[in-house]
């Protein structure tokens, strides 16, 4: 724990980014991780409203989105990081697509971005975007750099060259070869705060 610090008491509105890797599986061990996140930063921003920012892209960018998003008065913005068609063809699922749809009808305000050249690209430009408008990011990751242009590693790099308010959810269970979520046992067993501005922080199991 780090820099730790009071919010400022002007900012009313706290927009929270989402980043994280799409090969995940939605347990109860993860959800209940989350939660505990949500809850601290509940607690450290009292009073204050929260706009949350996803692309909602399969895996982490829905699922912190759903946990926030059952909280009363919290808003959510897509940043589309393509062409609505185009971005729908990268979902593994009908049932992905509808859940992806579901979650968009909630969106108070939806962001498409310019299309740059590759995937990578575009990726890269949404994640940006994120960074350049949030508060704090919120992050599920397994602690090792990007396997692709724009992916959950480069984000962190960035953010923490920012200085952001970081927190993350280290979540291992990716095969680092295929990118594939591996059935073994569950390890989202650490919390990680980084310049947050926490009052009573959670007790982080750990801490490095």
């Amino acid at each position: 724990m780090e820099n730790m610090s009071k919010p400022k008491p002007s900012k009313r509105e706290i927009t929270i980014g989402v980043t994280g890797h799409r090969w995940i599986r939605e347990t109860l061990e993860l959800t209940s991780a989350i939660d505990q996140v949500i809850e601290t930063i509940l607690q450290t921003y009292s009073g204050r409203t929260f706009t949350v920012l996803s692309p909602l892209a399969e895996g982490a960018d829905r699922v912190i989105a759903k946990r926030l998003l059952r909280h009363q008065g919290t808003k959510l913005t897509a940043i589309l990081p393509m062409p609505l068609e185009k971005y729908l063809g990268d979902f593994s699922s009908d049932e992905s697509k509808k859940e992806f749809h579901r979650l968009l009808d909630q969106a108070d305000k939806i962001i498409e971005l310019s299309h740059p050249t590759s995937r990578d690209e575009a990726y890269a430009a949404a994640g940006k975007y994120i960074l350049d408008h949030c508060d704090l990011l919120f992050a599920i990751w397994d602690g090792q750099v990007a396997q692709g242009k724009g992916g959950t590693g480069d984000i962190i790099r960035l953010a923490r060259e920012r200085d952001l308010p970081l927190v993350w959810i280290r979540y291992t269970q990716r095969d680092q070869n295929t990118k594939e979520a591996v059935q073994q046992e569950e390890r989202t067993d650490r919390i990680f705060f980084e310049r947050f501005p926490s009052q009573n922080p959670l007790s982080i199991a750990g801490e490095e």
